[in-house]
């Protein structure tokens, strides 16, 4: 990341300039120093919890020279600011224009749709006219490549969480340190030497004054400022800066920082006056607070939503006399859709010359902004079109030229020039409107040629590289119905990246397969620290030859069991074919049998695992097999869905209180398991090698010899890894030395089980019943199983819920941050730990 800039003509200069490596190493030393000195910094996983106060960072990336962009174009942007400010501000006081666009968008993007309903649920309602907006327009550079100056082009206009105002402050405050600490970068430039050139950048006070503007007109002086955050974020401080901020410029104000599942515990609505007000979790005698501002960095998408109850306390939010930033009508404001609409023609002049349009700023109608300004605003805009018929045919006919924009925040989910027409040939049959799920949008083509140091965040050494420069410019926005109290530019950023690929690089890949519950939190955690390129390949051979060209240096490896469907299991064949860079396989999943770690260790490549992120969600599904299996459940509910009530073969079943529960395997899942069914009065025993050690905190009794734990147990559950040990370890021999009628319950491997033997044990009834969620071929279940009635079986549904997946995902991010900052794995497996 980087907020300098510099001037420079409408072709840039061949950049970076020279500088011997001993005036680089110095400049580094300046760098690193000034800028964990100052708090341009990220947080060092894991992220802070109470009791768990963080205790390690890092610089933030950055380029080591400023990068160099067009004084006119940069200028030109920040005066359009404001009339965006405006443009934006009056789409959101639109409701019918707003509902129009949304009644498409919702049919076919659930979040989108989900915000829309939310938000007319409630907006007859409202007691609070202001809205504030903290906006952030992001432009390119547009290279048309026949020798016209450079142009610039909006990429997009974001309503909710524009980042980085504070961090970009600190930035260009480096860069300018680090000019006249080196006497201009030791003259490798003419235009380094002249200060001018180096813009001051005011993005932190200006957007912390936006929030003071809006805590000031609520006029309650006692009254504080609410963070919404993330329960993960390691960016804490560039929102920590503006709490400073805010705290230092104005006297008595309060910041409080929760997150969406701490709100739906603490937040109250005054009923007859619609004020929000939160208690002190810490100090439960004091007075609960009142909140003037609600300020969300936070709420921006689907996974912030995990659960019904976040979307019932953004209404609550929503309903009460704070203010917002933003009000959910301007975070719908900033959709992609909306702004294809707007590029309709003559859409721009309604909003903006209308006479009808409220005063926000500038007045309202002809003669208070002109078609000039509507002209200025439509140079900065690429194409962009619907994906109606034309914009398919479009699309499908020349798909280099353009980018496949879903509604989706986040550059991750775009869909790039020749992989489009793949990528919508994957979506016919889709009972879905797609048309209104996507934008087209003109490819924006940067020029080329410029290069930068780029360093990353814990390493030591910068990286040479041409780059592609985003501009941020910041807008602070307090309005009401038919009011503008503040209208500004309040700042920039400039992102400086690798021109590697157009999602920006290559270091880390992981695979698109399957559902990415933590997608947010992988862009943001990793995005920081290491370039991100995407698993595609189709089959092994595909793999295989990308392994030599599109995945060459990559580092580390992200990998999801889903992978397999296209490439199969992580053997020592696909091992040996890795690129030689590839340090780190970090496996999605508590078992990792499907990778081969003998062959990663030959080739000095480290494994990790996600133990524990796990535990809750297998020990239910496990707690749930046994309550089905013993109460016929499954049975009863084929049954009563094929209209035969209980069936003929009804008997009655058996019930959990009283019986011996035996574990083999007491671990993370083991010990789960063990307290859910304590809650059914369940004795529990178990079997390890040795004793668990320190002892469990609830009642259950060590067995020494699996055999006599067989014999005692009325279930036993299987909770132990597949190793060469334990495949194929219990078949007959164990089933014999089993209670008569029995269950068995396993959610281990399939291949931990003999399954003939198992077969042949609920044939002879020597198991009453059984609960299955593992099979030896998955995905393929024996049709002799599937036709028993006295077995519940699942499709290894253990970690499938949205919770945990999003857990697993983290702790697999976390594992490559540790690795990549020098820390090493942090759940190294276990066959790798000195």
């Amino acid at each position: 990341m980087s907020t300098s800039t510099l001037s420079a003509p409408a072709h840039l200069p061949s950049w970076p300039p020279e500088v011997s490596p001993e005036q680089l190493d110095h400049l580094l030393l300046l760098a690193t120093t000034h800028a964990l000195t100052n708090g341009f910094i990220l947080l060092a996983p894991p992220a802070p919890t109470p009791g768990n106060p963080p205790t390690q960072t890092f610089a933030a990336p950055m380029s080591i020279f400023p990068t160099p962009f067009p004084r006119r174009l940069f200028d030109r942007v920040r005066l359009l600011q404001p009339i965006y400010n405006v443009l934006y501000a009056r789409v959101a006081l639109d409701w019918e224009f707003i509902d129009g666009v949304f009644q498409g968008v919702s049919r076919v993007d659930d979040f989108q749709g989900a915000l829309w309903r939310g938000w007319k649920s409630i907006r007859e309602d409202l007691v609070q006219d202001l809205q504030l907006g903290i906006f952030r327009s992001d432009y390119l550079l547009h290279d048309t490549g026949d020798e016209k100056p450079l142009a610039i082009k909006q990429v997009e206009f974001n309503t909710i969480a524009s980042s980085f105002g504070a961090l970009s402050q600190r930035a260009g405050e480096l860069h300018r340190y680090l000019a006249r600490a080196t006497n201009g970068y030791y003259n490798a430039s003419p235009e380094m030497n002249r200060m001018s050139n180096y813009p001051e950048n005011h993005s932190l006070e200006l957007t912390a004054e936006g929030l003071s503007d809006a805590w000031k007109m609520y006029g309650r002086t006692r009254a504080a400022i609410l963070f919404v955050v993330q329960p993960t974020e390691r960016n804490i401080f560039d929102q920590r800066w503006l709490e400073y901020e805010l705290m230092a410029k104005n006297d008595g104000l309060r910041v409080l920082r929760h997150t969406m599942r701490e709100l739906e515990d603490l937040a109250q609505v005054e009923q007859l006056t619609q004020r929000l007000y939160l208690p002190c979790p810490e100090d439960p005698y004091s007075s609960a607070t009142e909140i003037a501002v609600v300020y969300y960095r936070a709420g921006y998408g689907p996974n912030d939503y995990s659960t019904g109850s976040e979307w019932d306390t953004r209404l609550l939010l929503e309903r009460s006399r704070a203010i917002k930033c933003p009000s959910m009508a301007l975070q719908l404001a900033g959709a992609k859709k909306i702004q294809q609409v707007l590029a309709e023609p003559g859409k721009l002049e309604e909003f903006l010359l209308g006479e009808n349009q409220p005063d926000v700023g500038f007045g309202a109608g002809a003669g208070k902004l002109n078609q000039n300004h509507v002209d200025m605003l439509r140079e900065t805009w690429i194409g962009l079109y619907p994906m109606n018929s034309i914009g398919l045919e479009m699309a499908l006919n020349h798909p280099e030229l353009y980018v496949l924009k879903p509604q989706r925040e986040g550059g991750g989910n775009n869909i790039y020039r020749e992989d489009i027409p793949e990528y919508l040939a994957s979506l016919e049959g889709n009972k879905k409107d797609t048309s209104a799920a996507y934008i087209l949008m003109e490819m924006i083509e940067p020029p080329p040629g410029v290069g930068n140091l780029l360093l990353k965040g814990g390493e030591k050494r910068p990286k040479l590289t041409e780059v592609v420069s985003e501009l941020g410019v910041y807008g602070v926005m307090l309005f009401g119905e038919r009011k503008g109290i503040v209208n500004r530019e309040a700042g920039t950023l400039l992102r400086t990246k690798g021109r590697d690929s157009d999602e920006g690089g290559v270091a880390i890949a992981h695979p698109e397969y399957g559902l990415i519950w933590a997608k947010d939190e992988i862009v943001s955690l990793l995005g920081p620290i290491a370039e991100l390129v995407p698993f595609t390949s189709k089959s092994r051979e595909e793999f295989y030859a990308d392994c030599k060209t599109k995945y060459d240096g990559v580092v580390g490896i992200y990998r999801h069991s889903d992978s397999a469907l296209a490439i199969g299991v992580f053997d020592k064949d696909l091992i040996e074919h890795l690129p030689s860079s590839v340090k780190y396989v970090c496996h999605n999943g508590a078992g990792y049998d499907q990778v081969d770690v003998a062959a990663c260790s030959a080739r000095g490549i480290q494994v990790s695992h996600t133990p524990g992120a796990v535990d809750d969600a297998t020990a239910t599904n496990a707690a749930f097999l046994i309550i089905s299996a013993l109460r016929q459940f499954s049975y009863g509910e084929k049954m009563a869905r094929s209209g035969l009530w209980k069936g003929p073969k009804w008997t009655p079943a058996s019930d959990p209180e009283g019986r011996v529960l035996g574990i083999i395997g007491m671990g993370g899942i083991g010990k789960a398991l063990a307290r859910r069914m304590l809650g059914f009065n369940m004795k529990i025993i178990y079997y390890n090698r040795s004793p668990y050690s320190p002892a469990p905190d609830f009642p259950c009794t060590y067995i020494d010899n699996m055999n006599n734990l067989l014999a005692q147990s009325d279930v036993v559950s299987l909770n132990l890894p597949l190793n060469a040990n334990t495949k194929g370890s219990f078949g007959k021999a164990q089933f014999d030395k089993m209670k008569d009628g029995a269950c068995l319950v396993n959610t281990a491997r399939g291949a931990v089980v003999v399954e003939e033997d198992l077969i042949a044990a609920l044939e002879s009834g020597k198991l009453a019943c059984a609960g299955l969620d593992v099979y030896p071929e998955e995905p393929k279940i024996n049709p002799i199983l599937q036709k028993m009635d006295q077995i519940t079986i699942l499709p290894h549904l253990g970690t499938e819920t949205r919770d945990t997946q999003k857990k697993m995902e983290v702790q697999v991010v976390y594992n490559l941050i540790s690795a990549l900052t020098g820390k090493g794995l942090i759940n190294l497996v276990k066959e790798q730990r000195v």
